[in-house]
């Protein structure tokens, strides 16, 4: 090949090279949001009151569970939920030492999710403390002599002060943390409006290709 020639494809190939570096790696994104969905399925019950999915089922089919199932969920649920929060973080750590911008724009994400996991971890570490009989008063969730049932999503109008703070207050805060790290760090709030102007464009294209057709 001819020196003219291989100059005038130079520029061809880093154009390409330029478009794969800033295409997205959908890919690249799919563990974080794996784990953030993961660990929303598995904190439900917390988020409607309860602690854990075996306990949370119990009270809806009428069941009394026994201190030692209970016990036994609480630590579970602790020791899956935590391992699902640490190793987000981890992924999440080492994808931003790879984005672009300022140190914030970088570790952001990772920063958002780091603050997350004590939120989250809260009220989970309140009940099993109340198992191993290390915090017992003034822990309760639920205030005495509450006229209402505790079971289901009544269980709120029964929460004491320390119900609400960790029930609702730090759990709810930490998802929302948790939510937006994820969402920052694979950059949906790009992604999300791209796709939608690419969907908004394809449709408005095919009434012309289809009159195209026609002709």
């Amino acid at each position: 090949m001819s020196g003219p020639d291989v100059e005038a494809q130079q520029p061809l190939l880093e154009q390409q090279q330029d478009s794969k570096a800033s295409r997205p790696q959908h890919s690249s994104d799919r563990p974080g949001i794996f784990f953030t969905v993961g660990t929303m399925l598995l904190s439900i019950p917390a988020l409607a009151g309860s602690c854990c999915w075996p306990l949370l089922l119990a009270g809806f089919a009428g069941i009394s569970a026994t201190a030692a199932a209970k016990a036994l969920s609480h630590t579970l649920s602790f020791g899956l939920i935590l391992a699902c929060l640490t190793n987000l973080a981890q992924y999440t750590a080492w994808k931003s030492a790879g984005r672009r911008g300022s140190h914030w724009q970088k570790y952001g994400p990772l920063y958002l999710i780091c603050l997350a996991i004590p939120f989250i971890m809260a009220d989970l570490t309140r009940h099993v403390l109340q198992d191993a009989d290390i915090w017992v008063k003034g822990s309760s969730m639920f205030v005495d002599n509450c006229p209402y049932s505790e079971r289901g999503l009544g269980g709120f109008r029964c929460l004491s002060a320390i119900g609400w703070l960790f029930t609702i207050v730090f759990t709810y805060t930490g998802f929302a943390l948790l939510l937006a790290g994820t969402f920052w760090g694979a950059d949906l709030h790009k992604k999300i409006p791209a796709g939608w102007r690419e969907i908004r464009n394809a449709s408005g294209r095919v009434p012309d290709q289809c009159e195209q057709c026609r002709q």
